[in-house]
């Protein structure tokens, strides 16, 4: 089993999660947490996580993606099963971060954003998507990063920022209404924080 985390800016976080699974395991988290954005790509297997407080679980599978936002009081179950290898890439990013790079982002960025995380309360919320091509080549180039020390810090925070940026896009491809216009960018500082 492998879990590493990188701490590659303030407030930009990447872990790196391999198992290779022999046995079923169920993983229980329980935290209070200051809100955070979370993007999880799944390059391989599968799992069940279930939120306490949420309506729905949340099922993770391969080549898939999900934007989240961790905040406040979050009980997670966590069911994976035996015979699989479960590879996943996965960034955390403080909401005061988030806002700086989306101050003058495109609006339908935004509203996306603002439609999937309107809701203030404790939990977390997220949306589930396709791994794009694109992402997929980012992501092999995260786990196949062939520098050291500074170098590799400075390429993995350039690809964790592209991996952002894409899955920002993803999410403006899905727009509400006009009439459901909010912005978010600096919002979310004050929103989340």
């Amino acid at each position: 089993m492998l879990n590493r985390s990188i701490s590659l800016r303030k407030g930009l976080n990447l872990s790196l999660t391999e198992w290779d699974m022999t046995q079923d395991l169920s993983l229980t988290m329980s935290s209070q947490t200051q809100p955070s954005f979370g993007f999880s790509f799944c390059l391989s297997g599968g799992f069940l996580t279930k939120i306490s407080g949420s309506a729905a679980d949340i099922e993770t599978r391969t080549s898939e993606t999900q934007s989240g936002l961790f905040q406040g009081d979050i009980k997670a179950v966590s069911e994976v099963m035996s015979g699989q290898k479960v590879s996943l890439v996965q960034l955390d990013v403080n909401p005061d971060l988030l806002g700086e790079l989306l101050e003058d982002s495109a609006h339908d960025v935004q509203k996306s954003l603002d439609r999937i995380f309107s809701n203030n309360q404790a939990g977390f919320q997220w949306e589930t998507r396709n791994i794009t091509p694109t992402m997929s080549i980012a992501l092999r180039q995260v786990i196949h990063c062939p520098y050291q020390g500074l170098t590799k810090r400075l390429y993995l925070e350039g690809k964790a920022l592209e991996l952002i940026a894409l899955q920002l896009d993803a999410l403006g491809e899905k727009v509400p209404n006009r009439s459901e216009e909010r912005r978010v960018g600096k919002e979310c500082r004050s929103r989340w924080s």
